[in-house]
């Protein structure tokens, strides 16, 4: 019964009395710098913005400049190689 009435009263305390929760600060590298020119299956994009998924995983969004239908997408990194 003590457990339970314990629980209660730390649910009914204002947010700011509760733990906070510490905050983790990852350090990210990146396969590609935005403005990069990259190749995705045979066609060269520049690199627009980039991100990484829940689960680590890099997204970027890319323009092609020659695409009429589709000429930004979203895609993995693991979709684009390095032009040099």
């Amino acid at each position: 019964m003590q457990a339970e009435q314990a629980n209660t009263q730390r649910i009914q305390l204002p947010r700011s009395l509760l733990g906070r929760r510490p905050t983790r600060n990852f350090i990210c590298v990146w396969k590609f710098k935005i403005g990069q020119l990259v190749e995705f299956y045979g066609d060269r994009a520049i690199v627009l913005e980039r991100s990484r998924s829940a689960m680590g995983t890099e997204v970027y969004l890319i323009h092609i400049p020659g695409d009429t239908e589709r000429p930004y997408r979203h895609v993995r990194g693991k979709a684009l190689r390095h032009i040099h």
